[in-house]
């Protein structure tokens, strides 16, 4: 996995909705209530961490194959649409590895992508799976 730092990714990723190369984004930590107030911009990268929970408004939990689910920190919760198992420049189906990171419901997790809307519900999209290093 490639190594990425909390101010500045390098290197290229694919997006999963629009398969245009995002080089050198820089992220921003930012907290479950402040992402959901955010304005769509697919060239913006977020990071969240929190506690994996059931998706609520609607939204669908799928763990296994996709990571769908809501994230909650202190502050409330952001629905977060797929999770790939890394940055680096993966074919588009490593987003259905979920399952490969061992993540489950209850666990933390920290996870980086851009704010965008489905049926006018807020969610983090193009997201992929960060571990920090310690």
């Amino acid at each position: 996995m490639a190594q990425i730092t909390t101010s500045a990714l390098s290197g290229k990723v694919t997006t999963q909705d629009t398969k245009e190369e995002v080089i050198g984004a820089t992220v921003t930590k930012i907290s479950a209530a402040d992402f959901v107030k955010l304005k769509d911009d697919k060239q913006t990268y977020y990071m969240l961490t929190g506690t994996i929970t059931t998706a609520g408004n609607g939204n669908k939990t799928e763990l296994k194959t996709y990571g769908n689910f809501d994230l909650v920190d202190e502050t409330g919760a952001a629905y977060i649409y797929g999770v790939q198992t890394g940055w680096e420049n993966t074919p588009a189906d490593s987003r259905k590895h979920f399952s490969d990171l061992g993540k489950k419901l209850g666990d933390e997790i920290t996870v980086i992508g851009y704010k965008t809307l489905f049926n006018n519900k807020p969610q983090m999209g193009g997201a992929f799976y960060f571990e920090p290093k310690k």
